[in-house]
């Protein structure tokens, strides 16, 4: 079976691109993967180049509110989803997304987008974030726990720095089936997915606010 090369499109958002599937995607996968990227994320099509298996990919647009653009992203599928992969930056229950903190507090707030995605899951779906530290401390699992209860599905998510190995960067939190990435990506990307971004001397960026101890406006 031969897989093209990935393609990139634009759409509505930002840039979207889909990676090619097999000429009968049924027969080597039931469902479709998603994986969300936050255009934040430094060299982050190095990683889009080293998918592991064929899914779609849609690059967030930074100006628009993030929920909601994964609400539409995944119903515009059209088929149910057997895996969400989101890639971002992140600290301690917090996610760094389209240019807004996503914590617990306006994660529960956007009931009817979450429950768009839920609905876009398939039975058993995995939802996988690949983010610094977000399941990190008790304001960590309490988002994970938030997460699990909205959309009804397993929630992988890391407590250690996401990233680089020569930087201390660990991808085990998931299983090695379950992963996005291929492991070539993760060995040679040389970034690490934080919100601290004076832990990651090769990354320029830098959040464009706080950290929320509560809640964040879009």
């Amino acid at each position: 079976m031969h897989l093209q090369r990935p393609i990139m499109l634009f759409s509505s958002l930002l840039a979207l691109s889909v990676s090619a599937e097999p000429q009968n995607p049924t027969a080597t996968a039931p469902f479709p993967e998603l994986l969300i990227v936050d255009p934040a994320v430094p060299d982050a099509k190095q990683l889009v180049d080293g998918l592991a298996r064929p899914m779609r990919v849609v690059f967030l647009d930074p100006t628009n509110d993030p929920i909601g653009q994964i609400a539409r992203e995944v119903t515009a599928v059209g088929t149910p989803l057997s895996a969400l992969h989101i890639l971002s930056h992140g600290a301690p229950g917090a996610l760094y997304l389209s240019n807004s903190w996503i914590n617990r507090y306006n994660w529960r707030s956007r009931a009817r987008d979450t429950r768009k995605i839920a609905d876009a899951l398939a039975p058993d779906a995995v939802v996988v974030f690949y983010a610094c530290q977000l399941a990190s401390d008790r304001i960590g699992k309490d988002f994970i726990g938030a997460i699990e209860a909205s959309l009804e599905a397993k929630v992988y998510a890391s407590s250690l720095p996401v990233g680089a190995p020569q930087e201390n960067g660990d991808w085990s939190f998931a299983p090695e089936a379950v992963l996005a990435f291929s492991l070539t990506a993760r060995e040679t990307y040389p970034h690490l997915l934080s919100a601290s971004p004076h832990r990651d001397r090769r990354s320029q960026w830098r959040p464009t606010s706080h950290y929320p101890e509560k809640d964040s406006a879009y």
